[in-house]
């Protein structure tokens, strides 16, 4: 602890030292008012280890965590400090933000659909005081008000960090670790990569952004990754748990929809007053202590929901942290938190076909003008996944074939395929051909791609395209192709009028195709020979 001049032996006080849950770590927290930092410590089974120290702004805090994130409350000025430990440096991952207080549905309300604002009751005066004097922070991240009656939960407001964070890798970086709002931390992700695109950033942050998301899937998706890093679990999208009024669902939430999510703050959160008695109210504080040293829930109290009573409360107002109050069972809330912890929730990792579907071809249109920018943004995505071992699908190597055409840049096109940042595939392969109507080597190089590929149908249509039909015999000789007909031989050596062409395809049916003979093929071409043959009198 730091020293003052004035007094030599500094008192710890104990609202200065908090225990902290983060990423599956324990930590004792602990606040230094005269050099307004926080330190930390780690406690490991046999050591406890300095982490660090957080840099503060005032002497009046307090502290939650909330999925993983240190809030910090400077509850003079009323703002949170929001820092996440994995994050380097250890600064604050936004700009500080303001506390909140949200509403919920009404009973009546909450049965329907229409859940709108004039469904909600406003807070009283003294219900809607935020730090108020008989707020008390409880591990690890509940409010007491003991002169009202209330025990909030304490919420992150994503969109409220994305829209006020300036470092966008770190914020990527920070959305990509976040579980209790999975679907909502992806969204705000793909549309921070695409507004990054959009502006034209350099490439640089581009690829340092590509690198976060890519990482994070890669991680996500080995077999050998388990928990570790950023401590994730897959689970069933529709899982969800439900405990005293308080749902944690795998799927989004369709009331958070918004046409500009970074921007606008989120105003859907619920607050439910808790109706308790005196006794009920002065004992809550054991009840909580008690909760967090129970055993493990069982099956039946995991499904037992909390059915009581309760009037709505509401309030809007503009970005920042949320609040949540609960119903009577304050045992119940801290059920559903214990639980949401225990589960494994969603992670919103971005997958190759996500940046494919909601990044690059959503903004097609917007980059076609000038496709430079465009396609070095996408081979920094496929540079990114190659260093991770990640395979990206096939569409998204199509779409720059086609982009490298359509500005007829053929040679950076043949030079990405020979070295292998093009990976073969029948879907580049036709995009190839399709792009080379207009380059010759092109579209050798698509065939040649189909032939490497063992596409026999594709390739030997396209020999026959060409008039290259005693090569595409050949072909399907020396591979042992035989789910092509021979009609579609027959009708183009029929179709080029050379007499000596069908009687050789025919000759080759013969020789070659068992059973060829009890095919209508057989009779059809067969007698259309010997018609030619009179006709011609040469046969």
């Amino acid at each position: 602890m730091t020293k003052q001049e004035y007094n030599r032996k500094p008192v710890l006080a104990p609202e200065d030292i908090r225990i902290a849950t983060m990423y599956g770590r324990l930590y004792c927290v602990q606040v230094d008012r005269v050099a307004l930092q926080l330190h930390m410590y780690r406690f490991y089974r046999d050591a406890v280890v300095p982490q660090g120290s957080l840099p503060i702004f005032s002497s009046h805090v307090a502290i939650s965590v909330v999925d993983n994130v240190l809030l910090v409350h400077q509850t003079d000025s009323q703002v949170v400090l929001l820092y996440d430990i994995l994050t380097d440096p250890r600064g604050p991952i936004s700009a500080p933000l303001p506390l909140l207080l949200r509403g919920a549905p009404s009973p009546a309300a909450s049965s329907s659909s229409n859940t709108g604002k004039g469904s909600r009751r406003p807070l009283s005066t003294a219900e809607a005081t935020i730090y108020g004097k008989g707020w008390v922070f409880i591990n690890p991240d509940l409010v007491l008000d003991h002169m009202h009656g209330l025990l909030w939960r304490v919420r992150l407001d994503l969109e409220a960090v994305a829209a006020s964070s300036s470092n966008l890798p770190s914020l990527l970086s920070f959305l990509q670790r976040r579980r209790f709002d999975a679907p909502k931390a992806k969204e705000l992700s793909l549309i921070v990569i695409k507004s990054m695109i959009i502006e034209r950033r350099s490439l640089r942050l581009i690829a340092s952004a590509m690198d976060v998301v890519t990482a994070s899937y890669a991680q996500a998706t080995r077999p050998s990754s388990g928990t570790g890093g950023s401590g994730y679990q897959p689970m069933n999208k529709s899982t969800a748990v439900s405990s005293g009024g308080i749902t944690l669902s795998a799927g989004p939430r369709g009331s958070q929809s918004s046409s500009n999510p970074v921007g606008k703050a989120m105003s859907k959160s619920k607050i439910v007053e808790i109706e308790q008695d005196a006794e009920t109210v002065s004992d809550a504080e054991s009840i909580i202590s008690s909760e967090i040293e129970e055993a493990p829930l069982t099956s039946s109290q995991e499904q037992t929901s909390a059915p009581s009573s309760s009037r709505v409360l509401s309030r809007e107002g503009s970005k920042g942290i949320t609040m949540e109050s609960s119903t009577s069972n304050s045992s119940s809330l801290l059920a559903s938190g214990l639980q949401g912890l225990r589960m494994g929730l969603p992670a919103p990792y971005i997958s190759p076909d996500d940046v494919l579907q909601s990044v690059f071809l959503a903004i097609e249109e917007e980059m076609c003008t000038d496709s430079t920018f465009y396609v070095a943004a996408i081979v920094e995505y496929m540079r990114s996944t190659a260093k991770e071992n990640v395979r990206v699908p096939p569409g998204l190597q199509a779409l720059m074939v086609q982009l490298l055409g359509r500005d007829e840049r053929y040679h950076e096109l043949r030079q990405f395929v020979a070295g292998k940042l093009i990976d073969p595939s029948r879907t580049v392969a036709l995009q190839l051909l399709d792009v080379g109507t207009n380059d010759r080597e092109t579209r050798k190089l698509g065939m040649e791609m189909l032939r490497l590929l063992h596409a026999h149908c594709d390739y030997v249509k396209l020999l026959l395209q060409d008039g290259r039909l005693l090569e595409g015999l050949r072909y399907i000789r020396q591979n042992k192709v035989d789910t092509i007909p021979p009609a579609l031989f027959l009708e183009a050596a029929a179709n080029s009028n050379d007499i000596e062409k069908l009687a050789s395809v025919f000759r080759f049916c013969l020789d070659f195709l068992p059973g060829f003979q009890q095919t209508p093929d057989f009779n059809l071409y067969s007698s259309r020979l010997n018609q030619q043959c009179i006709v011609g009198s040469g046969c």
